[in-house]
């Protein structure tokens, strides 16, 4: 079970970090032409890097400085209890049953919205934050994205998610605090 928990934790940990970094990568890319530019993309992606890698040295001094806060005020998301709790359904079949029954509202999702779209994920990872109103928010944004188009939600995307990761940061750290 120790080596579970750890690759629990590490996966939890690092998994979102390593895709968000991607997704910032791909957006410098995007912004600096696409790579037309050879000696500017060099450029770019070294700073990127770079600003990464503090980015990476400050998570870590914050994690540090809270985590105790977190742990004490139980404000972790349940995603690593997730985890677990999936390792384990091999030895606990009353488990197993339940992930079979919650990947059937998963199915339904992604075959209602196509396999371009990862609905059923998106939904599931509301979820796992503990507060299903974001799995229900997704669906919502993705609904009004196929009425609307993309295009109308880009930069409106990217404010909501802002907003939402203030909010939800300073809630966090309020509640610790009280």
């Amino acid at each position: 079970m120790i080596p579970l928990a750890l690759l629990t934790g590490y996966v939890s940990a690092v998994g979102p970090c390593f895709a968000d970094m991607g997704y910032d990568l791909k957006a410098g890319w995007i912004l600096r032409g696409k790579g037309e530019d050879k000696e500017y993309e060099l450029y770019g992606r070294k700073q990127q890097v770079i600003i990464e890698m503090i980015g990476g040295i400050i998570g870590i001094v914050v994690v540090l400085l809270t985590m105790n806060l977190y742990f004490e005020s139980d404000l972790l998301p349940p995603v690593s209890r997730v985890f677990a709790a999936t390792v384990s359904a091999g030895a606990d079949t009353s488990l197993l049953k339940t992930l079979l029954i919650w990947a059937i509202p998963g199915f339904i999702l992604q075959l209602i919205f196509g396999p371009s779209r990862m609905v059923g994920v998106l939904f599931a990872t509301g979820l796992l934050i503990n507060n299903p109103i974001y799995g229900i928010g997704v669906l919502a944004a993705v609904i009004v994205r196929l009425i609307f188009g993309t295009e109308f939600m880009e930069i409106r995307d990217a404010g909501l998610i802002a907003g939402d990761g203030l909010y939800g940061f300073f809630s966090a750290l309020i509640k610790a605090l009280m």
